[in-house]
């Protein structure tokens, strides 16, 4: 359980762990919050992954994303969780406690698929909507997230950044993944997914992590406030584990954090992992571009631009037909009825409710 894995014993990261947690890998003596650290093969110092890289994860962040996780009752849809088959095909919609609304998807299985363990028990839980998406950047911002965000922009020479996702990743058991990237992207270290363990059983869990040609594995252990930041080509796959026999299960998080240039925007925006952002529309990404560092930051956040002139207009009477279809055709209706389903929030309730003292910037 939560609680369970919350009990297990949380080392501080030194070097007396790290040939334990990361065999095949140098790692320094300490990584502290917004530390960069490459991953470099332990035998001969050479670099697995051109940009990919251990980041030091401020623990206010960790207890932030618990605090959401229970008062939400996210926890209570993550033990759900545990004794479900996969979620294949589209997914389902959850109403939490609190109102908010969350996605719970699976991979695609198949013998074609980069997924094909069918026995698994592991799950994509991502906000469904808007207001989730910016409940929960509002607790990384008061985690201290900007501490990671300033240092993305001092190795990669980002200008601005945006965070494209949130969302959860919940393990039962997995027998074994299969080494894959995420994104194919023409721009270099403009797309990240940022993964960090929220809760680590004691039997603990790993991700293995590759070279490009696939000829080279090495595993690291997901310890406390230590995050994977894997740009889209760093090759990786979900450790084997199974904690069938507790009943217990790992939850890590996962932020997505772009750089948007003209020339990436479409392959951002044709990401469908999550519901949410909709997939195939790019304004919310336009109305997002540079929000962090470049217009404020997670402390002193300004909000995305104005979305809805952005956005293509609904067919009004196809989505007024099947409006109570909203969460449980989350494809053929709420992707298509984005204003009605309310999976974005309107210009004028996003600026008065969300950021009152904020007048709505305009485009650059």
């Amino acid at each position: 359980t939560p609680a369970a894995a919350a009990a297990a014993p949380q080392r501080d990261f030194n070097q007396s762990i790290a040939a334990s947690i990361a065999p095949d890998f140098v790692l320094p003596d300490v990584i502290r919050p917004g530390d960069m650290v490459p991953f470099r093969w332990k035998h001969d110092n050479s670099l697995m992954d051109e940009y990919g890289r251990l980041v030091g994860i401020p623990p206010g962040v960790t207890e932030e994303l618990r605090k959401l996780t229970k008062e939400s009752g996210l926890n209570d849809l993550f033990r759900e969780l545990v004794g479900r088959d996969m979620e294949r095909g589209d997914g389902t919609l959850h109403t939490l406690n609190d109102g908010r609304k969350w996605t719970v998807k699976s991979p695609p299985g198949g013998a074609s698929s980069h997924w094909p363990d069918d026995e698994a028990r592991f799950f994509w839980v991502d906000a469904a909507n808007e207001e989730s998406f910016e409940e929960t950047l509002m607790a990384l911002g008061r985690g201290g997230f900007d501490t990671v965000l300033e240092s993305m922009a001092r190795e990669y020479g980002s200008e601005g950044l945006m965070i494209g996702g949130c969302g959860f990743v919940v393990v039962h058991n997995v027998k074994r993944g299969v080494l894959h990237h995420d994104l194919d992207v023409d721009r270099e270290a403009s797309w990240f997914d940022l993964l960090f363990p929220l809760e680590i059983p004691e039997a603990g869990a790993h991700l293995d992590i590759s070279n490009w040609e696939k000829t080279k594995v090495g595993r690291i252990d997901y310890t406390p406030n230590i995050g994977f930041l894997l740009e889209s080509a760093t090759v990786h796959a979900t450790g084997a584990s199974n904690y069938a026999d507790t009943n217990d299960f790992r939850v890590a998080v996962s932020i997505y954090i772009l750089d948007v240039q003209d020339d990436n925007l479409e392959d951002f925006a044709e990401d469908a992992t999550a519901h949410f952002p909709v997939p195939f529309l790019t304004g919310w990404h336009q109305a997002g571009r540079g929000r962090f560092l470049k217009r404020g930051s997670l402390k002193n956040d300004k909000g995305r631009l104005p979305v809805e002139n952005r956005l293509p207009p609904e067919d009004a009477a196809m989505c007024e037909r099947n409006k109570d279809l909203c969460e449980t055709s989350l494809i053929e209706v709420r992707r298509k009825c984005w204003k009605t389903c309310e999976v974005y929030i309107d210009d004028e309730r996003y600026f008065s409710e969300f950021f009152p003292n904020q007048e709505p910037a305009e485009a650059e």
